[in-house]
């Protein structure tokens, strides 16, 4: 994990480290985007309706202009799916 995304970890939560040295279990920046996206009626279905991949295996929804569409599953994909997770298991259906 690159320093800028172990600061942005978890707002103020610790990561916590396995023997191995990597994030086991970390709160990361996506679970905090998936947390916004939860609490947004419709969002997450908006993102993934647009964030799907082209022919090439890139996606759709996340141009760049200097490189082409970003790889697919994007990260954006990544916290829409689990915004959704989120919310079933929130209403008590995992």
């Amino acid at each position: 994990m690159t320093g800028c995304a172990r600061q942005a970890t978890g707002a103020g939560r610790p990561a916590r480290i396995d023997d191995r040295g990597t994030d086991a279990g970390a709160y990361t920046v996506i679970d905090e985007l998936a947390v916004f996206i939860a609490a947004e009626t419709g969002m997450a279905d908006r993102i993934l309706a647009a964030h799907v991949p082209d022919v090439r295996g890139r996606c759709c929804g996340c141009p760049n202009s200097s490189t082409g569409n970003m790889p697919w599953p994007c990260a954006l994909r990544a916290a829409a799916v689990g915004a959704q997770t989120r919310r079933l298991i929130e209403r008590g259906r995992p």
